[in-house]
């Protein structure tokens, strides 16, 4: 011991007076016991492994809360040489873009604005190596999407070849890029941000096409039928997604006047109802054919502004459409990652064969009315024999199953 000792007191021999002495590390004693403070994103916490020690709530001193407002008020009085602290906004790293990006008006959630922000930091990590709050905002261009595109391809780009991972790549760029996104520049630019004007330029690598996932569309019809007597919600909730191809956000706000009927034709009406709390996603109004006549007077005879909502589940409606529909819908779609957003994918297939039956339909009797006045050709038919009502109701039969 003592020859330790003897080495300490010539290192500290050694030392220059004037170099400065940084503090110790931090720490608070509760119970004979030290525990770290640690400094994380500008707060100071305090940090155990310890099981079954209990703390002191109290304000005495030698207490843990004590210690804690004594170490704050030496480090608010400057006693401490060295403090870090979270970015200020005038510094302009990429943390302090994420932070702003939150506190934005934007169309987004918070639960996709989160998802947003952090594949943003993941892709600043595997390409500068550093956190967030360690890059600058002109440090980040086009080629920073580059970067991270080589790196998740090993180390070499290729934009030859359709590379199973292309796709993921490219989902997790479309995800951060969408933080930086040139509708928020000027929002961002009224608190002192600029963003570089490359950011937006991406060279995307190329996909594979994927087929959708098959379905058994006629089993799932038939199941469905049967729910009208024994699950009705669950008979609302399938039904929107087949045969009106909405999205489980736009089921859940579903209302029955907004069902409406052009020429006998049902439609459902979407667009923003900010009364109701529901937008649209892309924040154009449009209108979905109902393919089913039974479902869409079903709804229309609901009470007025009586929701699609399962009993079981009234608090918690969110949860039920998230996972009950899903669960119902899997044994039908097992491959499908989204098995009620893959019903929409059935719904277009039935929109589009009925579109292309309609248009093979009105040929066909355009060529026997041509044929029969002996006509060369069908337009001469078209543009000089049809009456304006016939071509009208010809074109409404087209639109109607649009």
């Amino acid at each position: 011991m003592k020859e330790i000792d003897r080495k300490r007191a010539n290192v500290r021999a050694k030392t220059p007076a004037n170099r400065p002495q940084l503090p110790a590390k931090p720490f608070v004693v509760h119970l004979g016991v030290k525990y770290p403070l640690l400094l994380e994103r500008g707060l100071w916490r305090v940090r155990t492994r310890k099981k079954g020690h209990e703390l002191d709530d109290s304000l005495g001193e030698g207490s843990l809360d004590w210690a804690k407002k004594e170490f704050y008020r030496k480090m608010a009085a400057g006693e401490f040489t060295k403090v870090k602290k979270k970015p200020d906004p005038d510094e302009g790293t990429m943390q302090n873009l994420m932070d702003v990006y939150e506190e934005l008006p934007k169309r987004a959630s918070d639960d996709v604005a989160e998802s947003n922000i952090s594949r943003l930091a993941v892709i600043i990590r595997t390409v500068f190596g550093r956190e967030p709050n360690k890059v600058a905002i002109s440090e980040f261009t086009s080629k920073t999407w580059e970067e991270f595109q080589r790196i998740q391809q090993g180390g070499k780009l290729d934009l030859s070849k359709r590379h199973p991972d292309n796709q993921a790549i490219n989902s997790a760029i479309k995800q951060a890029k969408s933080v930086m996104t040139k509708k928020l520049w000027p929002s961002f630019a009224q608190r002192g941000i600029t963003i570089n004007p490359n950011t937006a330029i991406v060279q995307w690598l190329p996909e594979g096409y994927k087929p959708p996932a098959e379905a058994k569309g006629d089993d799932l019809v038939a199941a469905w039928e049967k729910l009208q007597k024994t699950d009705l919600p669950m008979w609302y909730t399938i039904g929107l997604a087949r045969f009106a191809g909405l999205r489980r956000e736009e089921i859940s706000a579903m209302r029955p006047e907004w069902v409406i009927r052009k020429k006998g034709v049902p439609y459902v009406r979407l667009m923003d109802r900010p009364e109701d709390g529901f937008f649209t996603k892309t924040g154009k109004p449009y209108q979905a054919i109902i393919l089913r006549e039974d479902l869409a007077k079903a709804i229309e005879a609901l009470p007025v502004e009586t929701l699609v909502v399962h009993p079981k589940t009234p608090n918690d409606r969110d949860r039920w459409f998230e996972r009950e529909p899903q669960a119902w819908i899997r044994p039908f779609a097992p491959k499908a990652r989204l098995p009620l957003h893959r019903l929409r994918g059935l719904y277009v297939d039935q929109v589009a064969e009925e579109q292309e039956e309609a248009i093979a339909a009105r040929q066909e009797a355009v060529k026997k009315a041509s044929k029969a006045v002996g006509h060369t050709t069908t337009k001469i038919t078209e543009d000089h024999y049809l009456t304006p009502e016939a071509l009208k109701q010809s074109s409404s039969v087209e639109q109607a199953v649009y």
